[in-house]
């Protein structure tokens, strides 16, 4: 089901770089795990968030286009997409860490670049030991 979900992801974001990654690994530290996923890390680069907003988030960047703002794809496709990635997981002892703050409702946004590309954002979801 996990490497359904991304290929879905994928198949249904059709336009821009949309990374979709899952993997299964012992509970580690954000600066070792971020870079298993080809993205940058630098202090202040991501910060803790709810399950709500990673939730948010994951409903923001499938549905419109982070440069454009322009529709990909449906709220109820992206929400749906976004539910299944999330089902994906269990819950217990999981952060969610992301580098922007597009779980808002404002007009603009802002991100700390994790990548080389011109826009990016998404979410990161740790298990932690407790």
């Amino acid at each position: 089901m996990q490497i359904n979900i991304c290929d879905e992801i994928n198949d249904a974001r059709d336009c821009g770089d949309t990374p979709c990654h899952i993997i299964e690994v012992e509970p580690m530290p954000l600066t070792e795990l971020v870079p298993r996923f080809g993205l940058g890390f630098t202090p202040g680069t991501y910060r803790e968030i709810s399950k709500a907003q990673a939730e948010a988030v994951a409903k923001r960047v499938l549905h419109r286009d982070l440069a454009y703002d322009t529709e990909i794809m449906t709220e109820t496709e992206a929400q749906a997409l976004a539910n299944r990635f999330f089902d994906c997981f269990d819950e217990e002892n999981a952060q969610y860490y992301t580098n922007g703050d597009y779980y808002s409702d404002e007009a603009s946004h802002s991100w700390n670049p994790a990548t080389d590309a011109t826009f990016d954002t998404g979410i990161r979801r740790c298990i932690m030991e407790r």
